[in-house]
């Protein structure tokens, strides 16, 4: 909760709608992960890197760069 703490809450707006629509369309297989869309049309969007544990749905998104977390 302390890590959490020092990020700030993005909501979506027309612009992540937009691109989440897009990502959709472009990768079909983001229709069975719809959150996962979500988060990378906000990434995408806001310029923002994406921090998994588990960068498998996000990694084949051209739009976006993801960083597995922890690194190593």
């Amino acid at each position: 909760m302390a890590v959490l703490q020092r990020y700030r809450i993005v909501n979506p707006d027309p612009h992540i709608a937009d691109g989440f629509a897009a990502l959709l369309e472009k990768y079909p297989y983001l229709h069975d992960h719809l959150a996962d869309a979500l988060i990378a049309a906000t990434a995408w969007k806001k310029n923002l890197e994406v921090v998994t544990t588990n960068p498998r749905h996000f990694t084949p998104i051209a739009e976006i760069h993801v960083r597995r977390f922890p690194e190593g």
